[in-house]
């Protein structure tokens, strides 16, 4: 009984980790920030970038992806987050409708922080780490961001940014 358990086990895994696609996003992207570093003038606006990487020498297939860029003070409390929306859909041709990454595939998106708070009151001098956070839906077959299981990845290494007078 057990040895049959097992093996139905094993057949529902494998199932359903083909109707997922071949390979969990989670493990298959990198996601990097850029500038890594920089000194800003406050008042002013900062253009941060977002590279979501096919890590991996395979085929990646998902059904959705989108991203956020969020900005901490060194305590770790977030201070911005970017208004980076799933809905509405992208424009045709953008790069956030592309669903399969070949081995390597790289994507760039960017952000623009006017140094600001979620209030919109202008940060104090001081030191910033800026992530990138790309989130996937992970299932091709499954683009909805309201239903699929979807996995965020977030560079592990924030930019630090020093806004000064």
């Amino acid at each position: 009984m057990r040895r049959f358990l097992a093996s139905v086990s094993m057949l529902v895994l494998g199932v359903a980790a083909v109707a997922c696609g071949s390979a969990n996003p989670a493990d298959s992207f990198s996601v990097e920030t850029s500038p890594e570093s920089l000194e800003v003038d406050s008042g002013s606006t900062l253009r941060v970038s977002v590279t979501v990487a096919n890590k991996t020498a395979d085929v990646v297939r998902i059904g959705r992806w989108w991203f956020e860029v969020e900005v901490l003070d060194m305590s770790g409390s977030r201070v911005w987050r970017s208004d980076f929306y799933v809905f509405p859909l992208p424009p045709t041709g953008s790069v956030l409708n592309k669903t399969e990454f070949e081995g390597g595939d790289t994507a760039n998106v960017s952000a623009h922080w006017d140094l600001t708070d979620d209030d919109n009151k202008p940060v104090q001098p001081g030191v910033y780490q800026i992530i990138g956070i790309v989130m996937v839906c992970p299932d091709p077959d499954n683009p909805d961001t309201f239903t699929c299981d979807r996995q965020e990845i977030a560079d592990p290494t924030p930019a630090e940014i020093t806004v000064v007078q």
